[in-house]
């Protein structure tokens, strides 16, 4: 029986990711991991506008470990807060 140890692995569940991230970049052009926070925002933006959940929830729900972490993440990239994008979209 031939077993590898932990350090003969990849131990990260997304390995794939860092092994083809120069392919995945230049067919999406975006890194793996932009990629991945612009779904998770799209996510949060359908969730605000149809939602009553709490930015709270919301950030949870998309992955976000923490509100504040959330928060920081769509204002940098939305270019306003969630709170005052849902705000400016439900008037």
């Amino acid at each position: 029986m031939n077993v590898k140890t932990p350090s003969e692995h990849n131990t990260s569940a997304f390995g794939w990711i860092s092994d083809d991230a120069p392919t995945f970049k230049k067919t999406s052009g975006l890194t793996p991991h932009r990629w991945l926070v612009q779904r998770r925002l799209e996510r949060a933006q359908d969730l605000l506008l149809w939602s009553t959940l709490s930015l709270a929830q919301i950030a949870l729900d998309c992955g976000f470990s923490e509100q504040s972490h959330f928060t920081r993440t769509f204002t940098r990239l939305v270019g306003t807060s969630p709170g005052e994008w849902r705000r400016q979209r439900r008037r």
